[in-house]
């Protein structure tokens, strides 16, 4: 039974790398998404000001 399971060993190393650049990745999405509401939000209330 024992050889039907084959656990994939992950190096605790690589396990990490994987899981900062996936933070990273998914914090700079973040920041795009919030800066391009941001700026679409500012540029509809001058639009809507100087009318």
């Amino acid at each position: 039974m024992k050889r039907l399971v084959h656990a994939r060993k992950v190096n605790l190393a690589t396990l990490l790398t994987g899981l900062v650049s996936a933070s990273v990745i998914f914090t700079i999405v973040i920041m795009l998404i919030s800066s391009y509401q941001s700026e679409k939000n500012s540029l509809t209330q001058t639009y809507l000001d100087l009318n």
